[in-house]
C-alpha cells in the first residue's frame, strides 16, 4: 500500500511540474499584434505605392495592431476595401510570418486562409504560401499556383 501511495504521489508531482509548464508558456505566449509587429509586418503595403488602390489591379494592405493584443488586415482595392481579422500569428523554422485571416468577402469555403511571409528587406516581403484552411493554394512556394508565376514583390508604403 506504501508503494502505491509513493506512486500516485509521484505522478501527481509530475502532473503538477507538466502542468506548471503549460501555464508558463500560455502566459508567455505572445499576442497577434505583438508577433507581427515584432517581425515588421504592422503598416500599409503594396506592390506599387504610387499607384492609387484600384488602378487596374492596384490594393493596399494594412496591418493594423490594436492595443487588446488583436490585429486586422484592412484591404483597400479603391472602389472595395474590408476590414479582416488575424487570428493567429507565428514565425516558421525560416523565420517567415504564418498569419491566418478571415475573409468578410470571400465564400464562406475560401474565408479562413492561411499566408506565409518572407521578409526580403525592413521594406519589402513576398508571399510564399496562401491556402484555404482545407489546403488549397493560389500561391505555393512563392508563386501562383494558376500560371507558375512569381508572386510580386510588396513594398512598405509608409
Amino acid at each position: 500500500m506504501t508503494d502505491n501511495f509513493g506512486y500516485a504521489r509521484r505522478v501527481l508531482v509530475a502532473l503538477a511540474i507538466v502542468s506548471g509548464a503549460f501555464v508558463a508558456n500560455a502566459a508567455h505566449a505572445e499576442s497577434v499584434s505583438a508577433t507581427l509587429t515584432k517581425w515588421g509586418l504592422i503598416g500599409e503595403w503594396a506592390v506599387d505605392c504610387k499607384v492609387a488602390p484600384g488602378d487596374g489591379l492596384a490594393s493596399r494592405q494594412k496591418y493594423v495592431a490594436q492595443q487588446d493584443g488583436s490585429a486586422f488586415l484592412d484591404r483597400n482595392f479603391g472602389d472595395l476595401r474590408d476590414h479582416n481579422r488575424i487570428t493567429t500569428a507565428s514565425l516558421t523554422k525560416d523565420g517567415w510570418l504564418e498569419i491566418k485571416v478571415i475573409y468578410k468577402n470571400l465564400e464562406k469555403d475560401q474565408a479562413n486562409r492561411i499566408l506565409v511571409y518572407r521578409k526580403l528587406s525592413d521594406r519589402t516581403l513576398r508571399a510564399m504560401s496562401n491556402q484555404t484552411a482545407s489546403g488549397q493554394y493560389s500561391i505555393k512556394d512563392g508563386k501562383f499556383t494558376a500560371n507558375g508565376k512569381e508572386a510580386p514583390i510588396q513594398h512598405r508604403c509608409n
